[in-house]
Order: C-alpha cells, then structure tokens, then sequence
C-alpha cells in the first residue's frame, strides 16, 4: 500500500517522532498492555505513522496534547487516535469558549455615538483651500529639477494637471 502522503496530498506535516514517543510511553503508564493490544495486527511503524498523520496540525498545541492525555488518566481503555484527537479538540473548544467569554462587551451610549461620529466627520473633511494636486505639484517639481521620475509618476502627474511633460518642460494641454 502506498504512502498517505501519496493518496492525500496537501496534508498538514505530522506530529513528530518525538511526541509520539512521549505520547505512547505515557500511554502505557496509563494502560499497560491494553494499548500495545489494541495494535497487534498492525507494525509499530505503522502504528507510529498512523498516530503522526491523525495528530497532525497538534505540532504548536501542545497544551492540547497535554489535556487528552490527562483525560486519557483513570480511563479504563486506551483512545483510538481519531478519540485522542478528539479530547485535543474538545480543550481547544473550551479554550476558545473561556477567552470569548472574558471579552465583555463595551457599552457605549448614543450620545458618545453621535460626539465621535462628529469628530472623526471633521478629521475627514478637508479644508476649502485644500489643494487636492499638491501631489502632482510637487512632481512637477521633481521632474523640472531634473530628478528621475518614474514614467507612471510621470503620466500621472502630468495628467493630473492636464500637462505635456517632455524634454524637462511641462506645456499646458490644447484643448481639445
């Protein structure tokens, strides 16, 4: 038989070796022969590539790892791989659960609405007297000193103030 990677390309990288290790050397703490049993008619290669590839994406939750485990304490059988996974994902449901509830909502009242909807109208409102090409001005600039401009700085510029930008001179446009 084939690879898994071969069948199911694109999955995440499995757990390492050394994880593993430390995950069945607490199992059999835990379960003694009941574990090793539960895989006897497969290699322990296998089984080890096996626990890897169901545990993969565990590799940066270790407190998930360290969670099953100690649910897997008292148990009177061993988890399956795809059971051991799930006691890592139900601690990572609870954890996710706990931090969502210590995030109090803010209570704002309408009239603190209405003041910041004020302030923040009269930092985006630009004064009458500003000048929106002052960008393109500026570019003029740069290119009749004889700075090097891009040529999109250039057309845009020049487009912009509705010029012909050529030779380091810059001529109105006729209209047309």
């Amino acid at each position: 038989m084939g690879e898994l990677s071969e069948i199911s390309p694109g999955r995440v990288s499995a757990l390492p070796d050394a994880w593993i290790t430390e995950i069945f050397r607490r199992m059999e703490l835990n379960f003694g022969s009941r574990f090793s049993n539960l895989w006897r008619n497969v290699t322990p290669a296998e089984m080890r590539t096996h626990w890897a590839e169901m545990l993969a994406g565990m590799h940066d939750r270790p407190l998930a790892i360290k969670a099953a485990l100690e649910t897997c304490q008292g148990k009177d059988d061993p988890p399956t791989p795809a059971q051991f996974l799930e006691h890592c994902r139900s601690f990572l449901r609870s954890q996710a659960d706990k931090q969502h509830k210590q995030i109090s909502p803010i209570e704002i009242t309408p009239e603190a609405i209405e003041a910041r909807a004020q302030q923040l109208a009269g930092i985006a409102r630009k004064p009458d007297t500003y000048d929106y090409k002052l960008w393109a001005k500026r570019l003029r600039e740069d290119y009749l000193s004889g700075a090097y401009l891009l040529p999109v700085q250039v057309a845009m510029a020049s487009e912009a103030l509705n010029e012909d930008w050529e030779k380091r001179e810059c001529k109105p446009r006729a209209a047309a």
